[in-house]
């Protein structure tokens, strides 16, 4: 028979946001609100490759209105709260969507 000791160091929520993409709260927002349709949304975020940490983006500033069908991707599906950081896993049907390029 084996005991083990363990000892919680950090617990993260991690939410599934749509068709395969999940979300996983790094520090939480002390703010309630969540932006609505027409919020002009200002987001600070950087890409890379699962396994092999290739950097598709580094780290950049993005504003978008939040509801506008013209925004492709994964933009449509992040609900985050202001100063809320989260890492998103984005399935590359979602991620392949998106036009990096209209963020630079």
């Amino acid at each position: 028979m084996v005991v083990y000791d363990l000892k919680l160091v950090k617990m993260y929520e991690i939410s599934t946001v749509a068709e395969g993409m999940t979300k996983k709260v790094l520090s939480k927002s002390k703010d309630w609100e969540k932006p609505h349709d027409l919020c002009e949304v200002t987001v600070v975020w950087s890409a890379e490759v699962i396994g092999t940490g290739h950097v598709i983006v580094t780290e950049q500033e993005f504003t978008y209105t939040q509801g506008d069908p013209s925004i492709l991707g994964f933009w449509q599906h992040i609900g985050m709260k202001t100063d809320e950081v989260a890492e998103f896993v984005v399935p590359p049907a979602l991620a392949s969507s998106f036009t990096f390029a209209t963020c630079a």
